[in-house]
């Protein structure tokens, strides 16, 4: 006679295997965009139809066994994840960005019949501590509920058991690779600060303003004034003044007005407003983030809309957007590079 061979999953002591379960969860992995994807599936002992396991458990006098099939994908930039040493807390393996495991898992049915004789355990253990001292069950509690180091793995100890639910292992797992995910980094922390920023001053002419792009080789330039500044000129022209009010202004906090181009400055300057400001030409149109937008979020911003560079400004509430700084695309990839090394 020949043998039936039983298809099984990577580790979990005996696990069952689900056919397609690591093509769907890698087709999830890109369809939604994450980091990481974790799939389970939750059935009983043998690849076969269930209700032929249910009846053979039954005529042996036996519940039928729950099995979660558990696999997990995470994207090649989720650095710090490390899907093998969680699936291999669970008696699985694999690498780190593709791994699995088989959990035994208490049925819905069991975990009812045990809550309720735990019910029934505590309640003929409050009857007989009833006589105690209220300061000694105080102390108790406080000891329970302070000892929270080490509750993620005494959960995934649990799972790798075999005595939680499907649901509560699955939930398991899921906190614990949250956990290896790391903040991500916010724009304040990788933008050029504005205090490096080549600006133009929004009373500028459109020749001034063309001597700085040429000077510096610019094609684009944030336009600022200082904050608290009039819009109005009320100063008397003197020149020592207007010198002073200059280098005040190189260390002022500065409003940002919008962004000014070269083409918009070489099409002035053709159509004779070379002594025009450029106060009418800016463009006030433009996306910017907050100093605490995410990386994720200056990155969807780029691809959506195309921008190279993002103005992070910070709104006071006022109306008043003050220049912080400019992330740029090269910043974004920089950035990227060092979330995960190892794809670079």
């Amino acid at each position: 006679k020949k043998k039936k061979k039983k298809k099984r999953g990577g580790g979990g002591g005996g696990g069952q295997y689900v056919a397609g379960m690591a093509q769907v969860c890698e087709e999830l992995l890109d369809l939604t965009d994450s980091d990481v994807f974790l799939l389970g599936a939750a059935h009983f002992s043998g690849s076969g139809n269930a209700k032929k396991m249910k009846k053979k458990n039954k005529k042996r006098g036996a519940p039928p066994q729950q099995w979660l099939s558990l696999i997990g994908r995470a994207s090649r930039g989720a650095a710090g994840v490390d899907l093998n040493a969680l699936m291999g807390s669970l008696g699985g393996g694999g690498h780190p960005k593709a791994a699995a495991a088989a959990l035994r898992c208490k049925s819905p049915a069991q975990m009812a019949a045990e809550e309720a004789e735990e019910a029934e355990a505590k309640e003929a253990e409050a009857e007989a501590e009833a006589g105690e001292a209220e300061g000694g069950k105080n102390d108790d509690a406080a000891a329970r509920t302070g000892d929270n180091v080490g509750m993620e793995r005494r959960r995934l100890n649990l799972a790798s058991s075999g005595a939680l639910t499907a649901d509560e292992a699955l939930s398991a797992a899921l906190d614990a690779v949250s956990s290896q995910i790391p903040e991500q980094l916010v724009a304040s922390s990788f933008m050029v600060p504005a205090s490096k920023l080549i600006c133009i001053e929004a009373d500028s002419t459109v020749d001034e303003a063309r001597d700085v792009f040429s000077a510096n080789e610019l094609k684009s330039a944030p336009v600022v004034e200082a904050a608290g500044d009039d819009d109005d000129d009320d100063d008397d022209g003197e020149v020592g003044d207007d010198k002073r009010k200059k280098e005040k202004r190189s260390t002022a906090r500065m409003k940002f007005r919008g962004s000014l181009k070269l083409n918009d400055l070489v099409r002035a300057a053709r159509a004779g407003r070379g002594s025009d400001r450029v106060r009418g030409m800016v463009r006030s149109t433009v996306e910017t983030v907050d100093p605490s937008a995410s990386l994720a979020e200056v990155e969807e911003l780029m691809m959506s809309g195309g921008a190279g560079r993002i103005p992070v400004v910070n709104d006071e509430g006022d109306g008043v957007g003050i220049l912080e700084g400019i992330v740029t695309r090269t910043d974004v990839l920089r950035q990227r590079k060092l979330y995960d090394e190892e794809d670079f």
